[in-house]
C-alpha cells in the first residue's frame, strides 16, 4: 500500500493517474523514452505524466512544457509533489497556491511546522513554556439570545434542486476525468 501523500488533505481522492488505451500506452512509453522524460512509474508518482501526454497529444493549449526550464504545468501534479497547488486537476480549493514564483503552502502547514519545531525543541531540551493567555469571557449581544433557527431559517432544497446539484457534480467529475 502506498504511503499517504504529503498534501492528501488538500487533494481529491486518488488514484492520481490517467488510464490509457493499450495503443496509447505504447505511444506514451515511446514518448517518455525518446524525449528522456524524467519520470518513473510509481504508485506515489508526483506527476501524472500520462495525463500530460494525453492532453498534449490531443492539442490542449495549456499542456505544454516550458522550453527554457523544461518544467511541466502544475495541472497534472499529484499530492505527492512538493509544490502541489490549486492549479492541479487533483487539488481541492484548500491546496497551496503560487504568488508569482513563490509557492505558498496550505495554511495548516504552519501549524504542523510549529508542532514539529516544538517536538524538536523538546528532544534537544530547549522546550519553552507556552505563554499563559487569559481566556476572554464570552461576548453577550442581544441577538445572541435569539435561537439560531429563528434568526436564520434553513431553506430546504426541493428534490428537483438536489437532483440538479447531483447532475452538475457528476458532469464536473466527467469533465475532470476526461482531461
Amino acid at each position: 500500500m502506498p504511503q499517504e501523500a504529503k498534501w492528501a488533505k488538500h487533494a481529491k481522492p486518488g488514484p492520481y493517474v490517467t488510464n490509457l488505451h493499450p495503443d496509447d500506452e505504447k505511444k506514451f512509453q515511446s514518448w517518455v523514452k525518446e524525449n528522456k522524460i524524467p519520470w518513473k512509474e510509481s504508485p506515489t508518482s508526483d506527476y501524472d505524466m500520462r495525463g500530460f501526454w494525453k492532453a498534449s497529444s490531443s492539442g490542449t493549449p495549456y499542456a505544454k512544457r516550458d522550453p527554457q526550464t523544461k518544467h511541466f504545468p502544475d495541472t497534472w501534479k499529484t499530492p505527492y509533489h512538493e509544490t502541489f497547488s490549486n492549479e492541479s486537476k487533483y487539488a481541492l480549493p484548500t491546496a497551496g497556491h503560487w504568488e508569482g514564483e513563490k509557492f505558498v503552502p496550505p495554511q495548516n502547514t504552519d501549524e504542523i511546522a510549529g508542532q514539529e519545531r516544538l517536538t524538536a525543541e523538546k528532544a534537544l531540551g530547549h522546550e519553552q513554556e507556552p505563554a499563559k493567555v487569559p481566556t476572554p469571557a464570552p461576548l453577550q449581544h442581544e441577538f445572541s439570545k435569539v435561537p439560531y433557527s429563528a434568526a436564520a431559517p434553513k431553506k430546504e432544497k426541493s428534490k428537483s434542486e438536489m437532483e440538479k446539484s447531483l447532475d452538475w457534480a457528476a458532469q464536473q467529475r466527467k469533465v475532470a476525468e476526461s482531461q
